[in-house]
Protein backbone atom coordinates (compact mmCIF):
# COMPACT_ATOMS: atom_id res chain seq x y z
CA UNK A 1 0.00 0.00 0.00
CA UNK A 2 2.81 2.34 0.64
CA UNK A 3 3.92 2.05 -2.95
CA UNK A 4 0.42 2.96 -4.19
CA UNK A 5 0.19 5.98 -1.93
CA UNK A 6 3.62 7.13 -3.02
CA UNK A 7 2.61 6.86 -6.66
CA UNK A 8 -0.54 8.92 -6.20
CA UNK A 9 1.38 11.48 -4.14
CA UNK A 10 4.07 11.47 -6.79
CA UNK A 11 1.51 12.14 -9.50
CA UNK A 12 0.14 15.06 -7.50
CA UNK A 13 3.59 16.52 -7.05
CA UNK A 14 4.33 15.88 -10.70
CA UNK A 15 1.15 17.69 -11.81
CA UNK A 16 1.90 20.56 -9.44
CA UNK A 17 5.47 20.70 -10.70
CA UNK A 18 4.32 20.74 -14.31
CA UNK A 19 1.79 23.45 -13.52
CA UNK A 20 4.43 25.56 -11.81
CA UNK A 21 6.82 25.04 -14.73
CA UNK A 22 4.13 26.14 -17.20
CA UNK A 23 3.45 29.19 -15.04
CA UNK A 24 7.18 30.04 -14.93
CA UNK A 25 7.42 29.65 -18.71
CA UNK A 26 4.35 31.85 -19.21
CA UNK A 27 5.75 34.46 -16.85
CA UNK A 28 9.12 34.36 -18.59
CA UNK A 29 7.50 34.66 -22.03
CA UNK A 30 5.36 37.56 -20.84
CA UNK A 31 8.36 39.39 -19.46
CA UNK A 32 10.32 38.72 -22.66
CA UNK A 33 7.42 40.10 -24.70
CA UNK A 34 7.26 43.25 -22.56
CA UNK A 35 11.02 43.71 -22.80
CA UNK A 36 10.94 43.32 -26.60
CA UNK A 37 8.09 45.82 -26.83
CA UNK A 38 9.97 48.29 -24.65
CA UNK A 39 13.19 47.90 -26.65
CA UNK A 40 11.34 48.38 -29.96
CA UNK A 41 9.68 51.54 -28.67
CA UNK A 42 12.99 52.79 -27.30
CA UNK A 43 14.68 52.21 -30.66
CA UNK A 44 11.84 54.00 -32.44
CA UNK A 45 12.06 56.99 -30.09
CA UNK A 46 15.84 57.10 -30.50
CA UNK A 47 15.56 57.14 -34.31
CA UNK A 48 12.92 59.90 -34.16
CA UNK A 49 15.07 61.95 -31.79
CA UNK A 50 18.22 61.64 -33.92
CA UNK A 51 16.26 62.48 -37.06
CA UNK A 52 14.72 65.58 -35.48
CA UNK A 53 18.05 66.78 -34.05
CA UNK A 54 19.87 66.28 -37.36
CA UNK A 55 17.23 68.10 -39.39
CA UNK A 56 17.05 70.87 -36.81
CA UNK A 57 20.81 71.44 -36.87
CA UNK A 58 20.90 71.50 -40.69
CA UNK A 59 17.95 73.90 -40.78
CA UNK A 60 19.52 76.19 -38.17
CA UNK A 61 22.83 76.31 -40.02
CA UNK A 62 21.08 77.06 -43.33
CA UNK A 63 18.93 79.70 -41.69
CA UNK A 64 21.94 81.32 -40.08
CA UNK A 65 23.77 81.50 -43.40
CA UNK A 66 20.71 82.91 -45.17
CA UNK A 67 20.21 85.58 -42.49
CA UNK A 68 23.88 86.45 -42.47
CA UNK A 69 24.06 87.05 -46.23
CA UNK A 70 20.66 88.75 -46.27
CA UNK A 71 21.78 91.15 -43.53
CA UNK A 72 25.11 91.83 -45.21
CA UNK A 73 23.27 92.64 -48.44
CA UNK A 74 20.92 95.02 -46.62
CA UNK A 75 23.80 96.79 -44.91
CA UNK A 76 25.65 97.21 -48.21
CA UNK A 77 22.53 98.50 -49.99
CA UNK A 78 21.37 100.81 -47.16
CA UNK A 79 24.73 101.87 -45.74
CA UNK A 80 23.50 105.35 -44.90
CA UNK A 81 20.69 103.94 -42.69
CA UNK A 82 22.73 101.24 -40.96
CA UNK A 83 21.72 102.06 -37.35
CA UNK A 84 17.91 102.13 -37.88
CA UNK A 85 18.29 99.08 -40.12
CA UNK A 86 20.14 97.17 -37.40
CA UNK A 87 17.47 98.06 -34.81
CA UNK A 88 14.65 97.08 -37.18
CA UNK A 89 16.26 93.75 -38.02
CA UNK A 90 16.85 93.04 -34.35
CA UNK A 91 13.15 93.61 -33.57
CA UNK A 92 12.00 91.48 -36.51
CA UNK A 93 14.34 88.61 -35.61
CA UNK A 94 13.41 88.81 -31.94
CA UNK A 95 9.69 88.54 -32.71
CA UNK A 96 10.31 85.70 -35.16
CA UNK A 97 12.36 83.83 -32.56
CA UNK A 98 9.59 84.22 -29.97
CA UNK A 99 6.92 82.94 -32.37
CA UNK A 100 9.03 79.94 -33.38
CA UNK A 101 9.75 79.18 -29.72
CA UNK A 102 6.02 79.21 -28.92
CA UNK A 103 5.35 76.94 -31.89
CA UNK A 104 8.00 74.44 -30.73
CA UNK A 105 6.63 74.48 -27.18
CA UNK A 106 3.12 73.84 -28.49
CA UNK A 107 4.33 70.83 -30.52
CA UNK A 108 6.21 69.37 -27.56
CA UNK A 109 3.20 69.72 -25.26
CA UNK A 110 0.83 68.22 -27.88
CA UNK A 111 3.06 65.25 -28.77
CA UNK A 112 2.20 61.78 -27.52
CA UNK A 113 4.03 60.29 -24.58
CA UNK A 114 6.73 57.76 -25.39
CA UNK A 115 6.29 54.11 -24.38
CA UNK A 116 2.49 54.27 -24.27
CA UNK A 117 2.14 50.72 -25.62
CA UNK A 118 4.46 49.38 -22.92
CA UNK A 119 2.64 51.27 -20.18
CA UNK A 120 -0.75 50.05 -21.45
CA UNK A 121 0.49 46.46 -21.53
CA UNK A 122 1.84 46.73 -17.99
CA UNK A 123 -1.50 48.18 -16.79
CA UNK A 124 -3.31 45.22 -18.38
CA UNK A 125 -0.91 42.87 -16.59
CA UNK A 126 -1.54 44.64 -13.31
CA UNK A 127 -5.31 44.34 -13.77
CA UNK A 128 -4.96 40.66 -14.65
CA UNK A 129 -2.79 40.00 -11.59
CA UNK A 130 -5.33 41.79 -9.34
CA UNK A 131 -8.04 39.57 -10.82
CA UNK A 132 -5.99 36.48 -9.91
CA UNK A 133 -5.51 37.58 -6.32
CA UNK A 134 -9.23 38.37 -5.89
CA UNK A 135 -10.28 34.85 -6.92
Amino acid sequence: MEKGSQKSGGKGNNALSQSLNRFKISLREGMRYRLELFSMELEEEKKKFINIITKTLIALFSLFMAFFFFNMSLFVIFWDFRVPLAVGLMVIYGLTTGLIGLSIRKKIVASSKPFTATIDELKRDQTWMKGLTNE
